[in-house]
């Protein structure tokens, strides 16, 4: 099975550039870029023959750290509900803007809170108190699966 990444970070920062940069060409059309401008709404899918690559609506001036990691949570959560391993979220890559040359707080902030949300929805689903017992062993054994060498 190939894996998933999901690429989320701020708008402007180049998540779907570098998407096209990483595929293959004609994968991600240049209309799908945008100018330093919004122009990813919600999740678009891009698939090639190695990799599934979820392309984020990016994160806007005045949103907060944790109403866009709620957002990016949801569609985490939402595959993991699915029941399909071929729609698990195996990766995700934050997409820093390279204009400030560094880390700014809220993306240390966004990174820490993805890994731990992701580790609560592991753990949650291994101890099966999310919704119930069975549909927690499948999903925990579905990410155990899949997700090689991640330790919750």
């Amino acid at each position: 099975m190939k894996p998933t990444i999901l690429i989320c970070g701020k708008t402007g920062a180049g998540k779907t550039t570098l998407i096209q940069a990483v595929t293959h060409a004609g994968t991600v059309p240049d209309e799908a870029i945008g100018d330093a401008e919004a122009t990813t709404r919600g999740f678009d899918v891009y698939e090639t023959e190695i990799a599934n690559f979820i392309d984020s609506e990016g994160m806007e001036p005045g949103q907060t750290v944790e109403q866009y990691a709620s957002f990016i949570m949801g569609e985490v959560v939402k595959r993991l509900d699915s029941g399909s391993a071929v729609n698990l979220v195996h990766n995700i890559w934050y997409c820093v803007d390279g204009s400030g040359a560094r880390l700014q707080p809220a993306d240390a902030r966004l990174i820490r809170q993805f890994s731990d949300k992701v580790r609560n929805q592991i753990r949650n689903a291994a101890q099966g108190t999310d919704r119930g017992h069975d549909v927690a062993d499948a999903r925990s054994a579905s990410f155990r699966a899949h997700c090689h060498g991640f330790q919750p």
